[in-house]
């Protein structure tokens, strides 16, 4: 029997108390079979009840389990890290909860009943026939000693809302086609229905459509909403004054209300309608019946309404974080105001970068250092943006120069050390955690802070490192903690802190589209002006900076891989607000009127929406490995989206359609997403058009281990390739990485294999020894595949010396790269083929390590040639798409 350790993590000083905790855990290739049970326990051996449901599979046989997310409810408290056990192989069934969610459907009716309370919906087909609106909520009741309490309003039932900027109201249950009602997950511990519909007039058009996800745990009274909006219309026509879902509840007479602020608590006890509003990270304002009863920083994000049959706490995730923030309470219902009517601005979809920008200097390498002309260039155009990454200054002195320069001739003009596009944030979207308890007997204030603190720093449950690691689930990869490699570990995690966590607060990284997003790197300038003003103005550090989304290095997965291998809490919890920040505020879901756009993501820019769509960037697996870790269907619908936009645009030939854009990685990102889709859920559709994607690809590779700079679809079905010379793989930002792992196990070919170690061999012997590139990661397939040791050298080279290097550098503030995070994603992976080399002969691996190096000294490096992106492509053919030889397809 295995067995494995899971620790559970909280915030110190937290206690949890029966808290659901959901956690996925990989397994190896052929360790658990999909169906057989495993046991979880505690340190006294005690099983425990679960839930388990299978994620993904490692075959489309979906005979053996690769990711499994387990439910169950536990005490603890915050920091002290308990651990729990999970077992398998085991024969029987895990215990059973007291009492278990019972789920039914029955004429029409889903109803889900935790034992502690019941919630009865009825979906669209049975609910158009029987009443004239769109309200899917029938009955919310409690348990109380007399028997089940309803605790709905007869009159108004829970809604969702919106409005524009002129007032008008659209809402969830007035008006427009009844909400699909989806039991997405049953189980004894827990259920989840989903809600699917959008605000509508009572008399008009509907607008924004709307996701509800609602959580249910086995003998809790408790909701966990998850509430989901897209914005679908034109940023210039429409903008929202608020957003939000009201909880009317029948609670009876002597209505008590109440609010939580820093340190305070805001009150009434004649059920007076209050009002707490975050206005930003560090500004919050309460008010009674419109008149102001306090302020301070940062508000407790909770409210609670009490009368004699009941009582509700509302408390809200990340509630300062991602302002602007409301929570109204009066004696008949909560108000979760997502975007408070009453703050400063309406929620707009523009942006500033109306119009291009202007450049200074006749390139990137031949900037200007001419104030003259910079201010010429400033007062010709009085309303255009300013590109300060034109400007790229290269160093603290030069970056001094630029900000002084500013300040003097470009008070008050928009400006961006980043890519300044302009694009709009049609198709936007944002999802905001609520947890809804009630309780038939009343809620005290403190039993409202105690569940506002569990909510904003919830317990988690984290798998040893060691055995996610080891499972190959996520590639090669290898955790921390080996005595052998504590220096690297070292680098690894201060530069992760350098560069993702310390920004964050003194930056003021906060906001509801902004919240934890990573500073955009694809600037030099960015960290020598952070490095300027970090410690005497952070105000100033990044105020010229946007958030970065993603790149084709897959920027998301690296922060998954941070966890991975190190398993602590907060870098969880990093992960996930990066992938779900990105994931609803970065791709667009919808779009007036380029629909061709959704499942696309705004390219790395100046605003969170002023990159245009990007196809290189819009890979997923990082998105999906949150799925996969949490179990959050939020990030497979978004995955979804993005494959959905691959086949709805795919050729006539049935390959992925890439028309334009530069670099190989326009067609090889797509076509990842494809693959990783695919393993999520079987679908054959991904697999087909996939597999003849990368057979193409491979044919146009004009020799083993290079592929084109750039790859174009032409002709009448897209099956004609136009191409540039072969840049080296350093230059190409190809997405390697995200493709070999897959092709190799669903689509496996001799050509693939002969590319993959031609290429393997490039890196140990041709390219630059300086070199220090995420895409030399290919030289662990060439070790997997032959066992090289030369291979496991040159990666131990890398990481000893090329990336212990940069990382002095960072740590020692010589120089900032926030782009560094990637380094969290693959130094791991050449850590995994070093230590296994080591590991197997310790004394000749050392040797080998010296002879390969030596003659590394007596080989020249390859010459540094310009890339060939000048060069126009040009046609090579109309290209098959048949499989290759020796193809071992398992779709």
């Amino acid at each position: 029997m295995t067995r494995i350790i899971i620790k559970l993590a909280g915030l110190e000083g937290v206690s949890y108390e029966r808290w659901p905790v959901t956690f996925g855990i990989p397994f190896a290739d052929g360790a658990l079979e999909h169906g057989a049970p495993v046991r979880l326990c505690d340190a006294a051996g005690v099983a425990l009840p679960i839930q388990t449901q299978c994620l993904a599979t490692w075959h489309p046989d979906r005979r053996f389990v690769k990711w499994l997310l387990i439910d169950t409810q536990v005490d603890a408290t915050g920091g002290a890290e308990p651990e729990l056990y999970l077992e398998y192989p085991v024969k029987g069934s895990p215990p059973a909860p007291t009492p278990a969610v019972m789920v039914s459907e029955d004429d029409g009716l889903v109803r889900v009943d935790t034992g502690a309370l019941r919630l009865d919906l009825r979906p669209a087909r049975a609910h158009e026939a029987r009443v004239p609106n769109s309200n899917p909520f029938e009955r919310l009741a409690v348990r109380a000693a007399d028997g089940w309490r309803d605790l709905l309003c007869d009159t108004a039932p829970p809604y969702l809302y919106i409005k524009d900027q002129h007032g008008r109201t659209y809402d969830s249950c007035r008006a427009g086609p009844p909400p699909q009602v989806t039991i997405e997950e049953r189980g004894p511990l827990r259920a989840s229905v989903r809600i699917d519909g959008h605000h509508a007039m009572e008399r008009g058009p509907r607008m924004c459509p709307y996701t509800l996800r609602i959580h249910l745990f086995a003998g809790l009274a408790d909701l966990r909403v998850f509430h989901t909006f897209v914005f679908d219309q034109e940023p210039d026509d429409v903008e929202l004054s608020a957003v939000g879902m009201v909880w009317p509840l029948e609670f009876g007479s002597s209505p008590r209300t109440a609010l939580g602020g820093e340190q305070q608590v805001y009150t009434s006890d004649r059920g007076d309608a209050l009002q707490i509003v975050q206005r930003d990270d560090r500004h919050y304002d309460a008010t009674r019946d419109d008149r102001v009863l306090g302020e301070g920083g940062k508000a407790g994000g909770w409210a609670s309404l009490n009368g004699d049959r009941a009582g509700a706490i509302a408390a809200v995730r990340y509630w300062w974080q991602e302002y602007p923030k409301g929570l109204a309470v009066d004696r008949d219902s909560i108000d979760v105001q997502v975007w408070p009517q009453s703050h400063a601005h309406h929620m707009a979809f523009t942006t500033p970068y109306k119009e291009h920008a202007i450049l200074f200097g006749a390139s990137k390498a031949n900037p200007s250092r001419d104030e003259d002309e910079i201010r010429r260039l400033i007062a010709e155009r009085p309303t255009a943006p300013l590109n300060l990454k034109s400007l790229n200054p290269g160093n603290l002195k030069e970056a001094a120069w630029v900000e002084a320069v500013l300040e003097k001739h470009a008070q008050g003009r928009v400006m961006s050390y980043n890519d300044t596009g302009v694009d709009d944030g049609a198709g936007a979207a944002k999802t905001t955690e609520v947890h809804l308890r009630l309780s038939p007997t009343g809620v005290t204030d403190e039993q409202a802070r105690a569940l506002a603190a569990c909510v904003r720093e919830p317990l988690v449950a984290v798998a040893d490192p060691s055995h996610v690691c080891s499972t190959g689930a996520l590639g090669h990869f290898y955790p921390r903690g080996d005595p052998r490699f504590a220096q690297i570990d070292k680098d690894i995690d201060d530069v992760f802190d350098r560069v993702v966590v310390e920004p964050v607060e003194p930056c003021r990284l906060y906001g509801m589209w902004r919240y934890g997003n990573l500073v955009c790197a694809h600037s030099n300038p960015t960290g020598w002006v952070y490095l300027l003003y970090r410690e005497r103005d952070p105000s100033k550090a990044l105020r010229y900076v946007g958030p970065f989304h993603n790149e084709a290095a897959d920027l998301i997965m690296a922060a998954w891989h941070q966890f991975a291998r190190t398993g602590l809490r907060d870098h969880l919890l990093i992960a996930e607000r990066y992938a779900r920040c990105v994931a609803d505020v970065g791709f667009i879901h919808a779009h007036p009127s380029h629909p061709e756009h959704v499942g696309l993501m705004h390219y790395h820019s100046a605003h969170q929406w002023s990159g245009g769509p990007s196809p290189s960037h819009s890979i997923v697996s990082g998105i999906l490995t949150d799925y996969y870790f949490t179990g959050n269907r939020r990030l497979l619908d978004v995955a979804t989206e993005a494959a959905d936009h691959v086949i709805d645009t795919q050729e006539p030939s049935g390959i992925v359609s890439c028309r334009n854009g530069y670099m190989y990685r326009e067609f090889a990102g797509p076509m990842s997403i494809l693959m990783d889709v695919y393993q999520a859920t079987w679908e054959q559709r991904y697999a087909d058009t996939a597999s003849r994607s990368l057979n193409w690809l491979l044919r146009t590779v004009p020799a083993p281990g290079r592929f084109p700079y750039t790859i174009l679809t032409r002709g009448d079905r897209g099956d004609e390739a136009f191409v540039q010379p072969p840049g080296w793989p350093e230059a190409c930002y190809g997405n390697n990485f995200q493709i070999y792992d897959a092709a190799l196990r669903l689509f496996a070919s001799e050509p693939l294999r002969e590319l993959i170690l031609t290429e393997a061999e490039y890196w140990a012997w041709q390219a630059p020894m300086d070199t220090l590139a995420y895409q030399c990661t290919t030289v662990c397939y060439g070790y997997a595949m032959t066992g090289d040791v030369n291979f496991a050298a040159y990666a131990w080279h890398i990481v000893s010396t090329n990336f212990h290097d940069v990382a002095e550098e960072i740590r020692n503030r010589e120089m900032m790269d926030f782009q560094g995070i990637w380094f969290s994603g693959y130094i791991p992976p050449l850590l995994r083929i070093v230590a296994d080399a080591m590991t197997k002969d310790p004394d000749g691996f050392a040797a080998a390590a010296d002879r390969w190096r030596e003659r590394r000294r007596t080989m020249p490096d390859r010459e540094r040639v310009p890339s060939p992106l000048s060069v126009e492509p040009v046609s090579a053919g109309v290209v098959s798409t048949a499989p290759l030889p020796d193809a071992t397809h398992r779709v």
